[in-house]
């Protein structure tokens, strides 16, 4: 039998935090993953790099975001509106009486 080398298969990828110089990249992921919805601003992009960097990660391939996580801790007693989209979810923040709340997107680059 032909031993196979599973090296050959692999594709490496990067899981790293973002940072402010991906912003162009990442307006075009949330634009492909949800194109109905305004994307956020650079404003906003920075303020969570600054707030909470541990929790906006994106996956590189080649060079290009592919995928991205960006996670808010939110005060739900500050706001009433309560929003749900297919690939997020909200969790207890651990240390706090607060929600995180994660919003993925990808992009299928390995076709």
């Amino acid at each position: 039998m032909k031993k196979i080398n599973l090296e050959d298969f692999q594709m490496k990828i990067t899981v790293r935090t973002l940072k402010l110089k991906d912003y162009d990249q990442l307006v075009e992921l949330q634009k492909l993953c949800f194109p109905e919805m305004l994307h956020w601003g650079k404003d906003q992009i920075s303020s969570q790099l600054k707030i909470f960097p541990k929790g906006q990660l994106c996956i590189e391939y080649k060079g290009k975001i592919i995928a991205s996580s960006s996670s808010l801790i939110v005060d739900f007693d500050i706001y009433t509106d309560k929003y749900s989209f297919g690939t997020s979810e909200s969790t207890i923040h651990p240390k706090a009486d607060k929600y995180v709340y994660r919003v993925f997107s990808r992009r299928n680059a390995f076709t």
